[in-house]
């Protein structure tokens, strides 16, 4: 059975970058659905899969940037997420929207400091009731 708590969604326009994670990831015992691409992409498979945790780059093709699509999700269902980055003049616009990323990170990655942040934020969550919820 899936352990419900290591199921992560990657949301990165960067195809070698998405690779890089989910593979390294995968070597860590996650469960990693196929990194998507887009905002819109990333809201659909957040609310279809609830993962455990979502980690999205800031900047995205299409109509959504990372910030309004996790702004969005948000506002429909409680998932944890990290943010990352090219560009760390954007991440002043995390707080424009009120949102607590449980991290931000600058590329280029370091994936040992990435997967350190979100097992600690899964193990912190691993004691309370589960955090798949509608708001609305």
């Amino acid at each position: 059975m899936l352990n419900e708590k290591r199921k992560i969604l990657i949301c990165e326009d960067e195809l070698i970058t998405a690779i890089d994670i989910k593979q390294f990831l995968e070597k860590k015992d996650f469960y990693v659905y196929n990194p998507v691409t887009t905002g819109r992409e990333l809201m659909e498979c957040a609310t279809d899969y609830f993962p455990s945790l979502i980690i999205s780059d800031i900047t995205l093709k299409g109509e959504l940037d990372g910030i309004e699509a996790i702004s969005r999700i948000s506002e429909l269902v409680k998932i944890p997420y990290i943010f990352i980055t090219g560009y760390p003049e954007y991440m002043s616009l995390i707080d424009s929207y009120f949102l607590k990323p449980v991290n931000t990170f600058v590329k280029p990655l370091d994936l040992n400091k990435l997967y350190l942040s979100l097992s600690q934020s899964l193990f912190h969550s691993s004691n309370e009731r589960p955090s798949y919820y509608y708001l609305g």
